[in-house]
């Protein structure tokens, strides 16, 4: 962290309470969350108002921390915030919210990949609220997380909900970098993007021109009136740099549905016709599921957030269809790719009967690795798996499952 030190006192808690964080080990092992929903939370415990407690909070949390499947719902204050730390995040939702649905500070450096924001109707702040440093705005190290497959949903398009400028959908500010990437941000009421711009020294702008934040293969869709350039980006810079840089597209990403209410009629996922099915760009990075689609969901299969959520639980969302199914699978089971043979992308189910940790990788004819396309643990389920054979040659290639000391192996061939 970028902050105090080892005394820092994470906001809203009163200084009788230890609630200290700080350092700067950024490989901290602070254990492992997974499938956890945090519902209804907030309360203001020091009684000032505004200082209400975030969803998660994650003091100076180090990259050897794992957290996984994690919901935020109808919390009173932020979703999720990061004060420093280096903690990467993988399937996160903040549902309903009543201020940030994401919110970082004091030079975080993670990594996130399907992060799902959607903020409700009648009270709620920014989408995204990104800050640098907070007393020290030029305190190393700056932030710079990699965010990617983010699907973000605001208050909604001529609705006015109350909260602190819940028309914005990301706010980068105090010198705060970051980097975007395959991603959809839609529904809000009026900005889809604010970067600092102060009359002199160091700002975010200055990390813009610096190359530390970057937004690039992001849809953009639904803010304010139009859809129109001037309606997402009112700072002229920030125009130019989507227009011309990185494949941003203003092009309506065609999700299935988006609602609020226990209708169950929430479906974030892409429709098939939708843009967003093909074409992601994905950072070589071993932390990365490398997926073919953009934003958090994959299209035509079911919603990871099924069965464990409230949004899932309380009815707002509901998809059931004959790809995915809630019912634990009887058996540990690994599909041929469709289509097979495939140029350059195909996809791969598999089934596993009991929680546990799966890979899925896939070797050339030489036993050579070449690909690493799961590691990590699952819950018991079916599983949709994007394969993107581009930067290799055709041939034949062994791709194998293998969870609970069971493995399975299939053929494919890759045909340019």
């Amino acid at each position: 962290m970028n902050y105090g030190d080892n005394n820092t006192q994470i906001e809203g808690i009163p200084l009788t309470e230890n609630a200290r964080y700080g350092g700067d080990n950024d490989d901290d092992d602070s254990g492992i969350l997974r499938y956890v929903s945090i519902r209804h939370g907030g309360f203001s415990i020091s009684g000032i108002p505004g200082d209400e407690i975030n969803g998660l909070t994650m003091g100076a949390v180090g990259r050897n921390t794992v957290i996984e499947h994690i919901e935020v719902y109808a919390n009173k204050d932020d979703g999720y915030e990061w004060f420093g730390g280096t903690v990467n995040c993988k399937w996160l939702v903040a549902a309903m919210c009543g201020d940030e649905a994401f919110d970082w500070d004091q030079g975080y450096r993670g990594k996130g990949q399907f992060w799902f924001g959607i903020q409700p109707d009648f009270e709620a702040g920014k989408g995204m609220e990104m800050d640098g440093g907070d007393d020290c705005e030029t305190c190393t190290p700056y932030a710079e997380p990699t965010i990617v497959n983010l699907t973000l949903i605001g208050a909604g398009v001529g609705n006015t909900p109350g909260g602190d400028q819940n028309e914005l959908a990301l706010h980068f500010r105090d010198n705060s970098g970051g980097h975007f990437y395959s991603s959809v941000v839609t529904d809000f009421v009026a900005d889809g993007i604010v970067i600092e711009d102060l009359a002199s020294g160091e700002d975010s702008r200055a990390r813009l021109d610096a190359g530390e934040l970057t937004i690039e293969h992001v849809y953009w869709w639904n803010f304010g009136v139009t859809n129109e350039l001037d309606s997402i980006a009112k700072q002229d810079f920030v125009a130019t740099y989507l227009a011309g840089t990185g494949n941003n597209f203003i092009v309506d990403p065609q999700l299935g549905n988006i609602s609020r209410d226990q209708s169950g009629t929430l479906d974030p996922r892409p429709l098939p016709t939708s843009p967003l099915v093909s074409g992601a760009m994905i950072p070589n990075d071993p932390f990365f599921t490398q997926v073919d689609y953009y934003g958090a969901f994959a299209p035509g299969v079911g919603l990871w957030t099924e069965g464990w959520t409230a949004l899932s639980q309380d009815g707002i969302t509901s998809v059931k269809e004959e790809t995915y199914s809630n019912i634990t699978p009887q058996s540990f089971n690994l599909s041929q790719n469709y289509p097979n043979p495939f140029n350059p992308t195909t996809r791969i189910k598999y089934d596993v009967k009991e929680a546990g940790d799966v890979t899925l990788v896939v070797h050339n004819i030489l036993g050579q690795k070449v690909a690493e396309l799961v590691n990590e643990f699952k819950a018991a389920g079916s599983y949709t798996m994007s394969f993107n054979a581009e930067s290799l040659p055709s041939g034949l290639y062994i791709y194998t499952l293998e969870a609970g000391g069971t493995k399975i192996s299939k053929k494919m061939t890759l045909l340019k």
